[in-house]
């Protein structure tokens, strides 16, 4: 479990979160605002979008038109746009290896993911019209009621571009990750699979290694009942969305794909609280509703929220507390400090040039001997005093110095260290 967990968790949230506060519900000008806010803060999809500024009153038909073909074609810029920036990466460094192609495909699934389901709606939103009462029965664009629907522009933008993005960014790019991940099912743990499709599968239980594309088509959902059912009544649609809420919550209570008891319950909260909005949402629109109710109401909504943002910061901070507990800080230093390459640049030196060293066997013996038994903690000096520079102070059970990988190298491959005059093993004479 990493830190992409938690993030993944309340990104689901927010964007599950903003087709609500697209639905026809009037709510209170408070829970208006607090909506608001949680739409700017996953808002990064709307502001692809959003170049309204360029265009004048009379133009407001071919924004319409331009933006859903904006939309159409924003994944396939994200993948040509972060192919440019690790193929310029990967020359600056002279490296071809596989690390790059594999921070590629990471980056494109994460920003797909993320941006996916605003594409889906933006493609969705054209089919979606309403009937105003002409004599003659057309029908109009919600989005822009100069647009009538299934005449000229219309009908060829719809069928183009709506029709063929929802199939393919709407359906398909879920499926395609789901394809992908059956694929490689049993190699999940394999270190290129991890480090490419992680993010959808990091967190969850092996035999649900597909969660993520059930949340996907969760907010595919959710998009539909905030595009379509809104033309018949906010009432059905407030239903509509409270129904598959409960489902929502239902299943994740019953499956419980999640490792951990944190990250299940963390999941089980957002859902709980898309449910008390939908609910205060219906409840708010009720003819009889009063001042008082609205309140109440609005207490309800505003404690949820803060529940779930307060024990996700909770679970993010004992994430970190632990990590610093596991790494100890001297840890992280040594890691840094023996590195691969310096490793294998000072077992060259002890082969190379053993005359510098003649106490070294006995010093690795000596610190073999310690790691053995678990002797008490104590300053270990190394033979490279030339090299490096003292070491910090070393305690049971941190990592291993440049001299225990010298050592255990040398006894597993039962190599000579010098000029012959030490036998097979690390200490022993011939």
């Amino acid at each position: 479990i990493n830190m992409s967990v938690f993030f993944r968790i309340l990104m689901n949230y927010i964007q599950m979160i903003l087709p609500i506060v697209n639905f026809e519900l009037q709510w209170p000008r408070e829970v208006d605002l607090f909506l608001e806010g949680q739409e700017t803060a996953g808002s990064l999809p709307e502001l692809v979008f959003s170049f309204d500024c360029l265009y004048s009153e009379e133009q407001r038909v071919d924004m319409v038109y331009n933006k859903l073909g904006v939309a159409f074609f924003t994944p396939v810029l994200i993948i040509a746009l972060a192919a440019t920036i690790w193929i310029i990466v990967a020359i600056k460094y002279r490296r071809q290896n596989g690390k790059f192609f594999d921070y590629f495909v990471t980056s494109c699934v994460v920003f797909l993911f993320l941006i996916f389901p605003e594409i889906a709606r933006r493609m969705m939103a054209i089919f979606s019209c309403r009937d105003l009462g002409d004599s003659d029965g057309s029908k109009y664009l919600t989005r822009d009621y100069d647009i009538e629907c299934w005449t000229g522009e219309h009908k060829n933008y719809a069928l183009s571009f709506g029709l063929t993005g929802t199939i393919c960014w709407g359906l398909g790019l879920p499926f395609a990750a789901f394809a992908t991940l059956y694929k490689n099912r049993k190699r999940l743990n394999d270190t290129h699979v991890r480090s490419k499709y992680g993010y959808l599968f990091n967190g969850y239980k092996d035999k649900f290694y597909y969660w993520e594309v059930m949340i996907a088509y969760r907010k595919i959902i959710f998009a539909v009942v905030s595009v379509f059912f809104g033309v018949i009544s906010y009432t059905f649609q407030a239903i509509a969305g409270l129904t598959f809420a409960i489902f929502f919550v239902l299943t994740q209570t019953y499956v419980k794909p999640y490792k951990t008891k944190e990250l299940n319950r963390l999941e089980l909260q957002s859902l709980i609280v898309i449910l008390i909005t939908l609910w205060s949402g219906l409840v708010f629109n009720l003819e009889r509703s009063t001042r008082a109710t609205e309140v109440v109401l609005l207490i309800v909504i505003l404690s949820a929220n803060t529940v779930f943002f307060g024990y996700w910061s909770y679970c993010v901070a004992m994430y970190i507390y632990r990590y610093i507990k596991r790494t100890r800080g001297v840890d992280c230093c040594l890691v840094n400090y023996f590195h691969k390459k310096e490793q294998e640049k000072h077992l060259m030196k002890i082969h190379t040039q053993p005359a510098k060293w003649r106490n070294l066997p006995s010093h690795q013996e000596r610190i073999l001997k310690q790691a053995r038994s678990h002797g008490s903690p104590r300053v270990v000096t190394p033979p490279f005093k030339k090299t490096l520079s003292p070491q910090p102070e070393l305690r049971r059970g941190d990592s291993s110095t440049i001299l225990d990988e010298c050592a255990f190298r040398t006894q597993s491959k039962g190599s000579t260290v010098g000029n012959g005059d030490w036998g097979p093993g690390i200490g022993t004479r011939k």
